[in-house]
């Protein structure tokens, strides 16, 4: 008797601690992302990332802080061109994904403007 109540309070246990409180988070939680810069000139940079998902399909929007000032938000897309930049600049940001309900996810990127009209492309 007492090795059946041992193991039903085992069971209520390892059910109470079970995925369910995981699950529940990660349905509702943002992916993580990453960004990437593709291309960098003296005045100009673009930068791509990946799409922030969660499971629960809601629309994701982004927005872009540059060197922390808020450029844009409410973006859908997944690629963002600066302008009018300084040359010989390096600039530092995030892109902050945020859905419906206010889940959020980060990603960071550094960039460098070049001093003469050459365009670098970043390796992806």
């Amino acid at each position: 008797m007492t090795q059946k109540i041992t193991l039903l309070l085992i069971f209520i246990s390892l059910y109470s601690c079970s995925s369910e409180t995981t699950d529940t988070f990660s349905r509702d939680a943002l992916s993580k992302f990453d960004s990437k810069v593709f291309e960098v000139s003296t005045k100009n940079a673009i930068i791509v990332w990946d799409e922030a998902k969660n499971l629960n399909a809601e629309t994701t929007h982004y927005s872009i802080i540059l060197n922390n000032k808020k450029i844009v938000s409410d973006l859908e897309g997944v690629t963002y061109s600066f302008e009018n930049l300084k040359p010989k600049t390096t600039y530092k940001g995030i892109i902050k994904a945020e859905d419906q309900t206010g889940n959020q996810s980060i990603a960071s990127f550094t960039f460098k403007t070049s001093g003469n009209e050459t365009l670098q492309k970043a390796s992806l």
